[in-house]
C-alpha cells in the first residue's frame, strides 16, 4: 500500500472512532439527512468541545479552501464533485454553536441547497444557507 493510501485509511478509521457513532445515530433518526453534512455537523461539534468554536470554524473553513483549491487545480478531491462547499460550512457552523441535531434537521441543515447538476465553482448557495441558519423552527 502506498503512503497516501495508508494515510487515507488512518483518517477514515480515526473519523469513525471520533464521530462515527454520532453520524450513524443522526442518519438513522433522519434518513433523508446527507451523510457529508452530518459529518461536518458532528466533527464541528466535537472540535468545539476540544478547541472552542472559533478554532473549529477556522478548521472547517480551511478544509473547504483546500477542497476548493484541489478542485480548481484538478486534483486531490478524491470522488468529491463540489470543491468548496458553503453547505458544508453551514453544517460546521450549526455544529460549532451547539445546535441540536433535531433543530439542525428541522432547519434543513442536513440537505444541500443545490444539486450536482447546477453547481458552479463549488457547492451551496450562500444566501440559501444563511436563510436556513436563521429560519425559525417551532
Amino acid at each position: 500500500m502506498n503512503i497516501k493510501g495508508m494515510l487515507s485509511g488512518v483518517a477514515k478509521n480515526l473519523e469513525d472512532v471520533l464521530i462515527g457513532n454520532s453520524v450513524r445515530e443522526i442518519i438513522s433518526e433522519y434518513p433523508g439527512a446527507k451523510g457529508d453534512l452530518v459529518k461536518h455537523f458532528a466533527a464541528s461539534g466535537l472540535m468545539t468541545k476540544i478547541l472552542g468554536p472559533v478554532k473549529s470554524l477556522q478548521i472547517g473553513l480551511l478544509k473547504e479552501i483546500i477542497d476548493g483549491t484541489g478542485k480548481k487545480l484538478g486534483g486531490g478531491t478524491k470522488g468529491r464533485t463540489a470543491g468548496f462547499s458553503v453547505d458544508d460550512l453551514g453544517a460546521d457552523f450549526v455544529g460549532a454553536i451547539g445546535m441540536s441535531a433535531d433543530t439542525a434537521y428541522n432547519k434543513g441543515m442536513f440537505s444541500h441547497t443545490e444539486t450536482a447538476d447546477n453547481m458552479v465553482g463549488g457547492q451551496g448557495v450562500p444566501k440559501e444557507v444563511f436563510k436556513k441558519i436563521i429560519k425559525r423552527v417551532n
